[in-house]
């Protein structure tokens, strides 16, 4: 197994004669392409209207819940096995040495988009899950080719990813009217900071 994660790994893993073009792509993937989940759910929350309220303000909440959960576990699982960096090991090319001096397993930025992507799948929005799910696939495969992560971080992320969906409609079923409530409240008192106006 671990054999076979450094052949991926070397596989991908850019290396001094690639394209420098594709490397600086690959760095713009890993370190701005997440922040299009934050972008998304707000643009959502505030302008989208095709959606009717309770739905929208679900989408938000179990957007901002899956991320804190899929944190929260990723945390857990890089303490059950703490992995370090390819760098670390000596082994392959980093090009991204800035994001490179903390624990491996699992990646978080993998956990966050894949989460988004199942969580976006599951509320049966499948064109912008598929779009965010290949996003997904991207940043991870962008922070392996820069050398930032091994191909069985990605793995643990998916399968967070998946953990996540699990356990937050156990949550979901228990906490979801108090959350929507206070979800609606916010949204219109920010709504009326920034527009002068109510909004539903």
């Amino acid at each position: 197994m671990f054999s076979l994660n450094k052949e991926i790994f070397l596989y991908i893993n850019a290396t001094p004669s690639s394209s420098f073009l594709l490397i600086n792509l690959s760095i713009f993937l890993a370190k701005y392409i997440i922040y299009s989940i934050p972008i998304f759910v707000i643009y959502n929350w505030f302008f989208v209207n095709e959606f009717n309220v309770y739905f929208k303000h679900e989408l938000v909440l179990k957007s901002i819940l899956g991320i804190i959960y899929s944190l929260f576990y990723s945390l857990i699982f890089g303490k059950i096995y703490p992995s370090n960096r390819p760098v670390f090991e000596n082994f392959g090319y980093c090009y991204f040495v800035e994001h490179a001096f903390n624990q491996s397993y699992p990646s978080h930025h993998g956990s966050v988009a894949f989460t988004f992507s199942f969580i976006l799948i599951k509320l049966r929005l499948f064109k912008c899950g598929i779009l965010f799910l290949l996003m997904s696939f991207f940043i991870s495969w962008s922070r392996i080719y820069l050398g930032l992560h091994w191909p069985i971080d990605i793995l643990g992320s998916i399968f967070i990813g998946f953990l996540v969906i699990i356990f937050s409609d156990f949550f979901w079923k228990f906490y979801k009217n108090f959350l929507i409530y206070f979800s609606v409240k916010i949204h219109n008192f920010l709504f009326f900071i920034f527009f002068n106006k109510n909004f539903y």
